[in-house]
């Protein structure tokens, strides 16, 4: 508590230089396939050639799928045949004996992405999630959860949601969809018709319909590779967002919602000087927090107007070395810290 107090006195920019020195990776990786266990599940690593702490990487999480042959390892190695790491990506490839649609399919995939964060240098705003017939249905299914972790999807042989609604969760997240046309386990028309949806709403993608049947389509590695590249994580002024609210404390893009039950948010900051919040659905709604930087607000201006569900107030605009530790807490992602706090209470 005396080191949290402590840290609160500093200057937002001297606490942030202190944040980015203090994050714990390794400095020399040994080569090759490397596993790791989390509190969720061990996760098999592959590192680039040359790997450096000094610099951040981007990386991709595959998800394998669900027949009994399958694994981290297969994932890693025999799908993506170590053509990340010669790309300059870290692949980091969960375990799992499950489905990746349940529980501990998710728990695993977070606690796998915190746990490569803190033991490699990741470049955050860079992080990609794919997968492969079961790993492209849980890649479906994540993604559009947790669509402001992300910088881009790649699902293979998947079956997305059927609401719109929840395809709409990824605003401007991009998607590279594939399937094979023959496919005789997972039929192509989920695939179909996910591109339809991702037309219809505005999202932008790729779609790949390839001669052949439930595969992986490793020719595709250097095309998705070039692909996710170029592909950088937006922190999004507006977005709308479908989900079941709990506990557990997390900021949606700039957003804190908690609560029970499911709500459909709309949010939108108007001219870097305005937020407007609504949401609908049967979810009781407990702890609305904004989280703010100067990305998004015009700190100038000193104050900004809130209206949540149409109630209006006026909120002072001051950055605190509080609100940099309370959002850290919550991402643990240096690319996804807020210097303003504004509680909305009722």
């Amino acid at each position: 508590m005396a080191v949290a107090r402590s840290l609160q006195k500093l200057s937002v920019a001297r606490l942030l230089r202190l944040l980015r020195d203090v994050e714990p990776h390794v400095d020399r990786p040994p080569a090759g396939s490397q596993r790791f266990t989390t509190p969720s599940g061990d996760y098999v690593v592959e590192v680039p050639p040359g790997y450096s702490p000094r610099k951040a990487w981007p990386l991709h999480i595959a998800l394998h799928g669900h027949g009994s042959g399958q694994s981290g390892k297969t994932a890693c190695e025999r799908y993506w045949r170590g053509e990340p790491a010669a790309k300059g990506f870290l692949l980091a490839c969960p375990d799992l004996r499950d489905k990746w649609t349940t529980p501990r399919g998710e728990a695993l995939v977070l606690a796998t992405y915190r746990d490569v964060q803190q033991r490699f240098n990741v470049q955050t705003d860079r992080v990609s999630l794919g997968g492969f017939s079961g790993g492209g249905i849980g890649t479906w299914l994540l993604g559009p959860e947790y669509p402001d972790l992300f910088a881009a999807l790649v699902p293979r042989a998947g079956i997305p949601p059927r609401a719109d609604d929840v395809i709409a969760n990824l605003n401007g997240l991009p998607i590279y969809v594939v399937h094979g046309k023959g496919d005789p386990t997972i039929p192509v028309e989920n695939s179909r018709r996910a591109a339809e949806a991702l037309k219809r709403l505005g999202i932008e993608h790729i779609y790949r319909e390839e001669a052949g049947g439930h595969e992986f389509f490793g020719r595709l590695n250097h095309p998705i590779l070039d692909w996710l590249v170029k592909k950088k994580r937006q922190l999004r002024a507006r977005f709308e967002y479908r989900g079941r609210l709990g506990d557990a404390r997390r900021i949606v893009h700039w957003l804190e919602l908690g609560g029970t039950g499911v709500v459909t948010v709309e949010a939108r900051i108007e001219k870097r000087r305005r937020a407007v919040v609504r949401w609908t659905g049967e979810g009781k709604v407990t702890r609305v927090v904004l989280h703010l930087s100067r990305k998004l607000v015009d700190l100038r201006r000193g104050s900004i107007e809130v209206v949540v569900n149409g109630k209006r107030r006026a909120f002072p605009l001051r950055e605190s070395a509080a609100e940099v530790l309370d959002s850290y807490d919550i991402t643990r992602d240096l690319r996804r810290v807020y210097t303003v706090r504004i509680p909305w209470k009722e």
